[in-house]
């Protein structure tokens, strides 16, 4: 028995030895990693390759290159596979796993279609299991790096860049210590902990970022804690959507309900509809369980630059989820800026019952200011079911484009068409009325009848008076081969403007064919009639005949007779007209008569003829006394004539040629231009032209004037994208350009030539070469008569390989200016690159008798210009080197009577800086300028100049003289230009006599029949000055005489209002009004910080008689003041009033104001008032010969009527 069981032990033990030595081959052991690795090939009969394998399964085991591929199942490829885990840890009962990863995952899902039976639905609820784990789980990194998943072969990947999760389950729950899963789209992090047992208590918190340009940009963070039973969340969205959501899960698993609340602070819907302007905010919440749902939420749409966004929501819903009921218990919208709103209630299921009404009011376009089209109130019904409805609408329109009515609207319909409709339509005096269906699918069909009785046009468009009946009928459908639609007008008549209108007739439109049967309309004397078809075979005649065109609209007039046919088919039809019409005014243009025949058969097998001629056509203030046109031929050899002519000029052309191929062909015969101020220019031989859609030239064209040549030639070419031309002027005197001459250049000598040339094709190439050959310049001037030598002007340019060189000289009168510059890569197309510049300028200038002969406000100009500059560098970093100086030592501008001495100015520029500085002296004061400027383009070109003047004499005329003091300062930044400092006015003595030269006042004729609104005064530049008006400022005009003084300081940002404030006082004054001089007590014109165009005025003037004052206030704003008079001792207005004007009270006489004018040197009129007793009289005097005159009187209280005999007494004397 020993024996036994010490064979058995032997047995046993062996066996435990085996397994385990196999247990460690194939666990422990490189072979047996391998060894697995060869089985599972086998088992899987070829669906799993992998590359290679290293590790073993009791450490950390390394798989490349993966590849399974299953029918059913799909493929997937992995680059790597990693599992590495302690299981030594498995004798502590941890499972302990270091790494299980995978890296570049490709997986395409099966297009082979696996049925799945639907599981049987359980009503038995929902227990999740009690997992205590009787070991610890300790995950450190479970992760996929670059996972890509494909739907198809041909899909775009759906891409995961990294997933990880880092997690520990134990006995006290799961804890998820960390989740990261990072796609292009957005990124996602999260962290929480779960106990497996009970209601499974939890804490979940993630974050979520968006990162594609394609979504908006946004941050989430929830918050979720509870358990299945309970779970509160607490979600907050930042970014371009703001919005927190907080609310209550129940029961999660058999029962869900929930109650949600989310507060939308910000929403854009542009983010995802880009055409939807504003913002959405606003309240909602929720409550429901997964059969139902509640909802209410009130909802803002905002828009700060459109109104008609601005609308406020109030919504209530209850919506049945399995049964999709939707019951509008309260649904709300309220336009912000205006009384507009719509409610809607009732209740809507897919396929079940409708019953919505909708309601609306004060609806309007646009919402504010005034309508163009509004409906101050309407309803809506809809009852029935998608599939058979009844809908109503009933409404009131109005506004300034539509006319005031009502609308009845009443039809049946399904998902296809609207059958039964019966629209009705009361409005302006009369009715509308339409009846009939119409259908959407399978195909576009309608039949309607429309009917109209006692519609007056003119309630709505006052120039359309009248009264309109008509009976229409239409049916149709829109097919494949296109419109097939009947039109019969069965009866329209009435009248429009008293003229009687009628019309009738019937057009039937097939893809193939028009058929016009007798339509006949008429307005007045003015007819139309046609008849006919317009198909394969066309036989169409039509007419009109207009006695006068205000039979058919109100602003022209002129007659029309005209007459035509088409016969043919219908897309080339053979057409013939006869036009003619007379005395035919438009608005802005008038034409005395036209006459055009035509006969053109538009499919070209037949010649045509074109015969056009319009006499006195006038538009604005041109007036063309005759154009003809005449062409005739075939399509492959015709002619064109044209003559044209004007004050101005003549013209005449001629083409001959002909269209082949796809190409017109031919030759400009003639071309003459008969000038009234460059002469008669006509070409000197024929020119050939060729155009297609694919190419184009004109060979060279020349017309000559005398010796001289114009003459210029092109080409186009579209597919090889080259386009080309050459011009060239010669012999062409300076002189011809006498009309433009001012009066006192007397002549010019000298000519002018150019010859250019230009092609384009990937890149421009130019080159021009101008010239003026030496001459002399004849002048006459108020003081001085005389003769100028000038040298000539050469000029030349030439563009090549995206570089630009051109070069400058001109000489006048011995004043020389000349320059280059040259840049190899100007016209370059990349935009962030600056081209390279390199040039000079140099001005050498010391006789301006030209200056004076051709501007007459300078004279006696004694001055020397020396400027020489280089220029280098690139457009956005230029450098200047040099200096210029100009020095004036005597120049006199009569208009101002400025004369200014000893006078210069100086700039020195060196590399990128510039400097400006100079002293202008006149009188016994100067003006002084000083500045600074950075060449650099991308601080926009910054600059800063100090302007400051002393006792500068600025006006010295015989009735003004002004005196200027000034300290300013002009600074350029980058997107700034500002204006500061003082401007002060020291003395001045002005006398106004009459308005300044070239002030017009209107006509006595004119009547003013609307105030046109005052534009407001903007700034192009940021602006805070001071103006200044010093004590020694007397003004004299306009009845004022007085001294003024103060300062205003006025301030404005670009583009805004200039701004005022501060006061000008007016001292030491009289003003003269009613005929007198009254004394000035009190003088102020206020500025209180406004609008500088607003000011204030605060004024008292007085006349003294004794110890009587009498006198008047103005005050309020400049623009509406308010005028009152006062007294001392006090009295009535119209005392006031006499002791001003007449310097005594109403009871001491009989003083009369009148005013008068002379008509003609026979007729003369006045009116007059008595300043005491307020009567008035209305005189008119008339000339019978040089003795006697009539003169009649009427007046308030009596009339009169005298003759007047007047004879001369005495003798000559000696």
């Amino acid at each position: 028995m020993k024996k036994w069981i010490f064979i058995i032990s032997v047995a046993f033990l062996a066996i435990l030895f085996l397994i385990g030595g196999a247990l460690f081959f194939l666990g422990a052991t490189q072979s047996g990693t391998n060894f697995i690795v060869t089985q599972a090939e086998k088992q899987l009969d070829g669906q799993l390759q992998i590359g290679t394998a290293t590790g073993t399964l009791l450490d950390r085991l390394v798989f490349t290159d993966i590849r399974f591929t299953n029918p059913a199942a799909g493929k997937v490829a992995l680059a790597k596979l990693v599992l590495d885990w302690k299981s030594s840890d498995l004798f502590k009962a941890h499972v302990h796993i270091l790494e299980l990863s995978a890296a570049d995952i490709r997986y395409t899902a099966s297009q082979t279609a696996t049925e799945v039976s639907p599981e049987p639905e359980s009503s038995d609820p929902i227990n999740l299991p009690e997992l205590l784990l009787p070991v610890t789980v300790t995950i450190e990194k479970l992760a996929i790096d670059n996972f890509r998943f494909f739907s198809d072969e041909d899909a775009e990947a759906v891409k995961v860049n990294r997933a990880a999760v880092s997690a520990l389950w134990d006995k006290d729950g799961i804890q998820l210590r960390e989740l990261f899963v990072a796609m292009p789209e957005a990124t996602l992090q999260a962290k929480a902990t779960v106990l497996p047992t009970g209601s499974y208590p939890l804490n979940i918190v993630t974050d979520i970022k968006t990162l594609s340009p394609d979504y908006p940009t946004a941050t989430l963070h929830g918050e979720y804690d509870g358990d299945l039973q309970t779970l509160t969340i607490k979600e907050t969205v930042r970014g371009d959507i703001e919005a927190d959501i907080q609310g209550k899960l129940q029961d999660v698993l058999n029962a869900l309900s929930w109650d949600v609340d989310l507060h939308l602070v910000k929403f854009a819907p542009a983010l995802f509809a880009p055409e939807v302007p504003g913002t959405v905010s606003g309240k909602l919440h929720a409550t429901g369980m997964l059969d139902s749902l509640n909802a209410t939420a009130q909802i803002s749409m905002r828009d700060e630059t459109e109104s008609a966004l601005n609308w406020d929501g109030d919504l209530d819903i209850d919506l049945n989820l399995q049964s999709l009921l939707l019951k509008v218990k309260r649904c709300k919208l309220k336009h912000l800026d205006s009384d507009a709103a719509l409610q809607l209630s009732g209740t809507a299921a897919m396929e079940q019952q409708l019953d919505l009404l909708l309601n609306w009011q004060n609806l309007q376009w646009p919402f504010t200011g005034d309508a163009a089209y509004s409906s101050p109130s309407g309803t809506v019904t809809l009852t029935g079911n998608i599939n058979d409805f009844h809908l109503t609408l009933q409404g009131s329109t109005s506004g300034s484009a539509i006319p005031a009515g009502t609308i009845r609207l009443s039809s049946d319909g399904n998902t296809e068409s609207a059958n039964n409709i019966d629209l009705t339509v009361n409005t302006l005096d009369g009715n509308i009325k339409v009846l009939g269906s119409v259908e959407w699918a399978p195909i576009v069909k309608w039949q309607v009848e429309t009917t109209a009785a006692q519609v007056n046009p003119g309630l709505q468009y006052p120039d359309w008076p009248g009264s309109l009946n008509w009976h229409i009928k239409s049916n149709g459908q829109i097919e494949e081969a296109g419109v097939l639609t009947d039109v019969t007008i069965e009866s329209l008549q009435g009248t429009l403007r008293d003229r009687p209108v009628a019309g009738s007739g019937d057009i039937a439109v097939s893809p193939e064919s028009i058929q016009i049967n007798k339509l006949l309309l008429s307005s007045g004397e003015a007819k139309l009639d046609a008849e006919g078809t317009l198909g394969e075979v066309s036989d169409l005649k039509w007419n009109i005949r207009v006695a006068d065109f205000a039979d058919l609209l109100p602003e022209i007039s002129g007659q029309l007779a005209a007459s035509g046919t088409v016969s043919g088919k219908m897309m080339s039809p053979e057409i013939t007209a006869d036009i003619s019409g007379s005395n035919i005014v438009v608005p802005q243009a008038e034409l005395e008569n036209v006459h055009l025949e035509a006969d053109m058969d538009l499919s070209w097998r037949e010649p045509f003829v074109i015969d056009l001629e319009v006499n006195n056509l006038t538009a604005a203030e041109n007036v063309v006394p005759k154009i003809t046109l005449q062409s005739n031929g075939t399509i492959t050899d015709h002619s064109l004539k044209l003559y044209a002519s004007h004050e101005l000029a003549e013209l005449t052309l001629a083409l001959q040629g002909g269209y082949k191929d796809d190409q017109w062909n031919g030759a400009l015969r003639k071309l003459s231009l008969k000038s009234r101020d460059m002469g008669t220019w006509q070409s000197s031989k024929e020119s050939q032209i060729t155009a297609s859609a694919e190419k184009a030239s004109l060979e060279s064209l020349c017309l000559t004037r005398e010796q001289s040549d114009l003459c210029i030639s092109g080409t186009w070419d579209k597919e090889n994208k080259n386009t080309g031309g050459k011009a060239s002027l010669t012999g062409f005197p300076l002189n011809w350009l006498a009309a433009w001459f001012p009066e006192t250049l007397d002549d010019l000598g000298g000519v002018f030539s150019l010859n250019a040339e230009a092609s384009m094709k990937d890149k421009l190439q130019a080159t021009a070469h101008a010239q003026i050959t030496p001459g002399e310049i004849s002048y006459t001037t108020l003081k001085d008569k005389g003769i100028l030598a000038h040298e000539g002007l050469k000029l030349n340019l030439e563009i090549s390989d995206d570089g630009l060189d051109t070069d400058l000289w001109l000489s006048v009168d011995s004043n020389v200016i000349s320059g280059n510059l040259h840049s190899p890569d100007l016209l370059r197309a990349d935009t962030d690159h600056s081209p390279e510049i390199k040039g000079k300028i140099k001005i050498d200038a010391g006789n301006f008798a030209l200056v004076e002969t051709l501007v007459e406000d300078v004279q006696n100009l004694d001055a020397r210009l020396d400027t020489d500059l280089t220029l280098s560098g690139t457009i956005k970093q230029p450098e200047i080197n040099g200096k210029g100086k100009l020095h004036i030592n005597n120049i006199l501008i009569p208009a101002a009577g400025l004369e200014l001495s000893d006078t210069s100015l100086n700039i020195l520029a060196n590399n990128s800086k510039v400097k400006l500085d100079g002293v202008f002296n006149s009188g016994k004061g100067f003006l002084a300028i000083e500045g600074k400027a950075l060449l650099n383009a991308e601080e926009n070109f910054p600059a800063f100049v100090t302007i400051k003047a002393d006792n500068f004499r600025l006006v010295n005329l015989p009735e003004i003289q002004v005196y200027l003091a000034s300290d300013l300062q002009i600074e350029k930044k980058k997107d700034l230009t500002l204006l500061s400092g003082t401007v002060t006015i020291p003395k001045a003595d002005i006398l106004l006599r009459d308005l300044p030269k070239g002030t017009k006042t209107a006509s006595p004729d004119i009547v003013i029949v609307q105030e046109q609104k005052e534009e407001e005064t903007t700034s192009p530049m940021q602006m805070n000055l001071k103006v200044v008006i010093g004590r020694k400022v007397h003004f004299t005009g306009f009845g004022l005489n007085a001294f003024i003084d103060g300062q205003l300081s006025i301030t404005a940002e670009p583009e805004e209002q200039l701004l005022g404030s501060g006061e000008f006082h007016i001292r030491q004054g009289s003003y003269r009004a009613y005929g007198q001089d009254l004394q000035i007590e009190k003088g102020v014109i206020s500025f209180p910080g406004g609008p500088l165009t607003q000011p204030g005025i605060n004024m008292r003037a007085s006349r003294s008689i004794g110890d009587i004052v009498a006198g008047i206030s103005v005050t309020g704003p400049a623009a509406t003041p308010r005028i009152t008079t006062f007294s001392k001792p006090p009295m009535s207005e119209s005392q006031i009033l006499s002791y001003i004007i007449t310097g005594s009270s109403p009871s001491t006489g009989g003083a009369k104001l009148s005013v008068g004018r002379q008509i003609n040197n026979k007729l003369s009129v006045s009116v007059g008032t008595d300043t005491k007793t307020g009567e008035s009289e209305f005189v008119a005097r008339y000339r019978l010969n040089r003795k006697i005159h009539v003169e009649t009187t009427t007046g308030s209280s009596s009339n009169a009527a005298d003759i007047f005999y007047t004879t001369e007494l005495g003798g000559k004397k000696e």
